[in-house]
């Protein structure tokens, strides 16, 4: 009898401190992550009001995008919106799902503005995709397509 109580007590004591040692790992995890996200903070390039650019990744050419909105910052991320309606180009919509989805991995996305022979670059840095959408425009013949992003940071290019 002695034994069995014995047996129950070191199995309730081992339990306990396996719920212990998980929660200090979890406590030790989120505070390495703040100390990571402190030190990882970075000025921001702010975007003018953007229409028309061009959008490309390391590998291809999404052609052209009407809009680009800022939505918000948090933890040292900007969530930047893209948007336009198109007919034949590439879908972004596609780079989104394979990188968020499957990837999960960020890649750098370049937007290119052209105005007459000046030539102004973007370099949205680190960027995954957090939302996209393609369907059918209703304003046009062809597709809408809306991609937000986490960009990590946003700089000029020369």
């Amino acid at each position: 009898m002695f034994s069995r109580w014995l047996n129950n007590v070191i199995i309730r004591v081992g339990i306990l401190a396996m719920r212990l040692a998980i929660g200090l790992m979890a406590v030790i995890m989120v505070l390495v992550g703040l100390m990571i996200a402190s030190r990882n903070t970075t000025a921001h390039v702010s975007l003018p009001s953007l229409t028309d650019f061009q959008v490309l990744t390391e590998d291809h050419y999404y052609g052209d995008f009407d809009r680009i909105e800022i939505v918000a910052v948090h933890d040292g991320y900007q969530r930047v919106r893209l948007e336009r309606d198109f007919i034949s180009d590439s879908s972004l919509s596609f780079w989104a799902q394979e990188r968020g989805l499957k990837l999960r991995e960020p890649q750098d996305i370049k937007l290119v503005v052209t105005r007459g022979e000046h030539q102004v670059r973007y370099l949205l840095e680190k960027s995954l995709p957090l939302a996209w959408s393609l369907h059918a425009s209703a304003s046009r013949s062809g597709y809408h397509e809306s991609i937000e992003l986490a960009v990590h940071k946003i700089s000029s290019l020369p």
